[in-house]
């Protein structure tokens, strides 16, 4: 396959999670080459055209061939052969059968991981830069609870390692909007898992009252970080015999951030 250093570039298949049985692959990707509409590097990279994309931005042109390169080249990983993923009407990625996946994009780096569902019940991922240590608090909000925001100042010491943990927060709630979705086919906001302990690089989640009802679906979930650069990575898989991930320990908040 031809390589176009111009869209995408630096592919890697190194996994910063250890999450066992998964295949990842991540690059770096650029609009420069990319006009509106203009989809002609989609065949460069065998990436099937969605209806939608001839109407898009070059921003969002870039960002979904590079998400879903990297998909297809993680199901290469992951089955041996070349396999595609489509799109949903929601545009959501749709796997091939018996396998589970999720894809990141943010700001010129994308990143796909898959596994087959008998080893993992859903998988979730997501990246964002750091926010900034002025963001408003009424997108706080709008992010988190009250509990929530006294849980982050108790584990903050100063500003910088309170913007990540934010980032890391949110991105982990990303995170398992990926991993739940598929499964559940049902939308999940910013309040309906509350972050409750942080351990070293591990975030724990508990589900909002209005889903402890369907325990079965929306478990207690811990969900790892990893601090890359200017970005902050967040990974979650579900356990197939208890659809849950890592157990988790104590609720008592823990503050040993690895800024």
């Amino acid at each position: 396959m031809h390589m176009s250093l111009s869209v995408i570039s630096d592919l890697t298949t190194h996994n910063p999670f250890p999450l066992a049985q998964t295949a990842y692959v991540a690059c770096r990707y650029s609009t420069h080459a990319i006009k509106a509409g203009n989809v002609s590097n989609f065949e460069t990279y065998d990436v099937a055209v969605p209806s939608w994309m001839e109407r898009a931005q070059p921003k969002r042109i870039a960002e979904y061939l590079a998400g879903r390169y990297c998909a297809q080249q993680a199901l290469r990983q992951l089955l041996g052969q070349p396999s595609a993923v489509g799109a949903a009407a929601d545009r959501s990625p749709i796997w091939p059968p018996g396998v589970c996946g999720a894809i990141t994009h943010h700001d010129g780096f994308a990143a796909a991981i898959a596994s087959h569902q008998s080893q993992h019940a859903g998988i979730g991922i997501d990246c964002e830069h750091v926010f900034s240590s002025q963001h408003k608090p009424r997108l706080e909000a709008r992010l988190f609870t009250a509990d929530e925001l006294t849980r982050i100042e108790a584990c903050s010491a100063n500003t910088a390692q309170r913007a990540q943990l934010v980032t890391a927060i949110f991105s982990a709630k990303e995170s398992l909007f990926k991993a739940l979705y598929p499964r559940n086919q049902s939308f999940i906001g910013f309040h309906d898992y509350a972050f409750t302990h942080i351990r070293g690089q591990q975030l724990d989640f508990t589900p909002a009252a209005n889903l402890q009802s369907n325990a079965g679906s929306y478990p207690s979930l811990s969900v790892q970080y990893r601090r890359i650069n200017d970005l902050v990575m967040t990974a979650v898989a579900l356990n197939c015999s208890t659809a849950t991930a890592s157990p988790q320990s104590t609720l008592v908040p823990s503050c040993a951030i690895n800024a």
